[in-house]
């Protein structure tokens, strides 16, 4: 995941804390913004309380208000890949990385291939499953601009 936006009336925020006094997007779940956000910081893993003002259930509009650069959104790396390499969007509090997999949430945005069980699984789903790994791989190692 990454919080990204591409400028901010308020500056760019140096540490998650800062997030509070910034305009920030949430995805909302049945009509609940999910507004806890997790960090890895040095005194510890620690969550941030936003208080959206914006909110909505719709990845693709909350991108497109951090492209317009209307405040600050968490998204996934995916979502925003292209719009960080063209500098539509920069990312920030990169050093914080969020971190939900370790809170075992349901929010995460993980990739998966779905298939019909055999004995003998066809080359052609072997070579697109290593296909699509090597692509994600690749686009892990690109270096993205910073904020």
């Amino acid at each position: 995941m990454r919080i990204a936006t591409i400028s901010c009336q308020y500056g760019i925020p140096e540490t998650p804390e800062e997030l509070e006094d910034h305009l920030c997007f949430t995805m909302g779940q049945i009509r609940t913004p999910m507004s806890k956000w997790f960090f890895n910081t040095p005194e510890g893993e620690k969550f941030i309380t936003i208080n959206p003002s914006r909110s909505c259930d719709d990845g693709a509009q909350i991108r497109k208000w951090a492209v317009e650069g209307a405040g600050i959104a968490l998204k996934s790396y995916w979502d925003i890949a292209v719009d960080l390499h063209s500098n539509r969007l920069v990312a920030v509090l990169d050093k914080f990385e969020p971190d939900y997999q370790s809170k075992k949430l349901s929010i995460g945005a993980d990739l998966y291939i779905a298939y019909q069980e055999r004995k003998y699984i066809p080359n052609r789903i072997s070579e697109f499953t290593n296909t699509l790994k090597t692509y994600f791989q690749d686009q892990l190692s690109v270096d993205l601009p910073k904020a």
